[in-house]
């Protein structure tokens, strides 16, 4: 006893949306088994045919709510069924639906240090005889963080893959391509009534100069014609300690502020694909 065809009546569709906003869909199934005595039981285990529960792809608000099996044709006995499902999103009366809950959304500061040798003005922080502090000094760099938790009807392990640790290639939140860093996406299943959702939590990090590698640049080799050698102090000995560099490969004049080089370590994904920005 096995069903052996469920085919869906495409002329059959029907939707209807109420005076509460509530809706309503309809899908209806021929589904023929390959014994007569078969019941509705065995119809409606079908794999084909929507459960109870599942949501309604084009309007994921939408559950199914009922499926009604019945003989299709005049014998009384027959292989072929006629199955009826309803969808239909929550009424005033039940439980709100998960799927429609508004995201919650809440920004935060995230407190670090970081290495400075220049002031605000550009000027070399240094001793008043012109030599750099060792250790650099440092200062707060504070960050914007942003957290939304939202309701969804699926979850890929995937998007952490495709996107921790990615900075935006386009505007998100107001914020300039390279200054949002992905620092988190987790899904968590959870259920409710017939429903089984996932809850997901999207965080990520701002930095108003963006996320690029800043080194500045120093080393115990300079450039001479074009070929590395190592820097020698006044008395022709090699240096042991790195000096700063000017961007050229050249030693820095002493009065010069330092220059800093940087490298892009971040990838970059359009976060417009995780469908965040009008939250």
């Amino acid at each position: 006893m096995a069903v052996i065809a469920v085919n869906e009546q495409r002329a059959e569709r029907r939707g209807r949306e109420g005076e509460q906003g509530e809706r309503e869909y309809t899908r209806v199934y021929l589904v023929e088994s390959d014994n007569p005595d078969d019941q509705e039981p065995v119809i409606l285990s079908a794999e084909a045919l929507p459960k109870r529960g599942d949501l309604f792809a084009p309007d994921p608000a939408a559950i199914c709510k009922t499926r009604l099996a019945q003989p299709h044709g005049d014998e009384a006995t027959t292989e072929l069924w006629r199955v009826t499902i309803q969808f239909a999103t929550a009424t005033g009366d039940e439980q709100d639906n998960p799927l429609e809950r508004p995201a919650d959304i809440s920004w935060d500061m995230a407190q670090f240090r970081e290495d400075v040798r220049v002031d605000e003005d550009g000027i070399p922080i240094r001793s008043s005889a012109g030599q750099p502090y060792d250790p650099a000094p440092q200062r707060d760099q504070s960050r914007p963080t942003l957290r939304i938790v939202r309701n969804e009807a699926s979850y890929s392990a995937s998007l952490p893959v495709e996107f921790s640790d990615s900075v935006n290639s386009d505007y998100f939140f107001g914020a300039a391509p390279g200054v949002a860093k992905c620092a988190k996406i987790a899904g968590r299943r959870a259920t409710e009534g017939e429903l089984t959702y996932w809850v997901v939590t999207y965080e990520f990090h701002f930095k108003h100069d963006g996320w690029p590698l800043r080194l500045e640049d120093q080393g115990t080799y300079e450039l001479k014609d074009g070929k590395p050698k190592q820097i020698k102090d006044t008395d022709g000995i090699p240096i042991t300690e790195p000096e700063f560099l000017d961007g050229n490969g050249n030693k820095l004049p002493a009065e010069d502020p330092p220059v800093v080089g940087e490298f892009r370590i971040y990838r970059s994904r359009a976060f417009a694909v995780l469908n965040l920005n009008n939250l």
